[in-house]
């Protein structure tokens, strides 16, 4: 396991017998792994300027110079295109993309687990109060027999004593 995935695993942990740290820690949570998804966006439409200034460049440089990169005959639109998409440099930039996109939507998809971590905090908080982990209680009319009994038997002792 990656010391990423284990750092997610701890983030979204969550403690039922200790709620209240659980709570107090969850704005922090959330605004540690939102700084980290908006890290991720510049770095994502940064990537995606980089590809624009690579694909510009490799572009000017074949259509200044298209003997040096096989053209022996007029350019066309397509030609250039396809020559551009064939660059060392433009490869490195559309993987520096694709590696960018997917960190922003696996920090994304974390967010989103602490949104659902928050509201399941929220239903075990519900379930505390309504006394979910409590000890089960014995139902109302079996107290009543029992007090009754009890009663009774009290009553009778006290008057055989009399």
């Amino acid at each position: 396991m990656s010391d990423f995935d284990e750092e997610v695993k701890t983030a979204l942990y969550v403690d039922k017998h200790r709620l209240d740290d659980e709570l107090i820690k969850q704005a922090a949570l959330y605004q540690r792994w939102s700084e980290q998804a908006a890290f991720a966006d510049t770095e994502r439409y940064s990537a995606k300027e980089n590809l624009d200034l690579v694909t510009a460049e490799i572009d000017y440089a074949i259509r200044t110079n298209p003997t040096k990169y096989g053209f022996d005959s007029k350019l066309t639109e397509a030609a250039i295109k396809n020559k551009i998409c064939t660059d060392e440099r433009y490869i490195k930039a559309n993987e520096r993309i694709a590696k960018a996109r997917e960190e922003y939507s696996v920090i994304m998809g974390v967010v989103e687990s602490i949104n659902h971590k928050k509201m399941a905090l929220e239903n075990l908080v519900k379930l505390y109060l309504s006394g979910y982990w409590c000890d089960p209680k014995t139902p109302r009319q079996i107290t009543e027999e029992i007090a009754n009994t009890v009663s009774k038997q009290i009553t009778e002792d006290l008057n055989k004593n009399r």
